[in-house]
Order: structure tokens, then sequence, then C-alpha cells
């Protein structure tokens, strides 16, 4: 939750890489004992980055709305 998607880009993808490598680890390990417990498991995994990834694009959205330069429009009627 605290890697800044727009500025660290790179660093949320590699994160991210790495958790679904865990995952697919541990899912070959468990598969052959029984393979419907991991997925319990990888479902929440994926609800939870799926939340990560909502909170960054609201704060990025918040960022854009904050560093985005004025806007000057003129309006000419005729």
């Amino acid at each position: 939750m605290s890697v800044d998607l727009l500025r660290n880009q790179q660093r949320w993808k590699d994160t991210l890489a790495e958790i679904r490598a865990i995952m697919e680890d541990v899912q070959r390990k468990e598969a052959a004992n029984e393979p419907s417990s991991v997925s319990g498991w990888r479902a929440h995994w994926n609800r939870q980055i799926y939340k990560a990834l909502e909170h960054q694009y609201q704060m990025g959205l918040e960022a854009l709305n904050q560093n985005l330069p004025e806007i000057r429009v003129d309006l000419i009627f005729r």
C-alpha cells in the first residue's frame, strides 16, 4: 500500500511479481497434498492486491488534481 504507483511503477511491478512467484510456489507445493486448500488463500491475496491497486489509483487521482497547473479559459460571446 505504501509504494507509490505513479512514481515507483517498476518497484510496484517487481513487488507484485515477487508476490505472484511466492503464490505459485506455495500452490505448486500444496497442490500435491490438497489442491483446494490453496484456492481460498489465493483468492484472499488477489483481493488484497486489488485493494492496494484501488488505493493507489485513488491516491493518484488526488495527486493529479493537486499537481495540475491552473488552466486559463477565455469565453467570448458574439
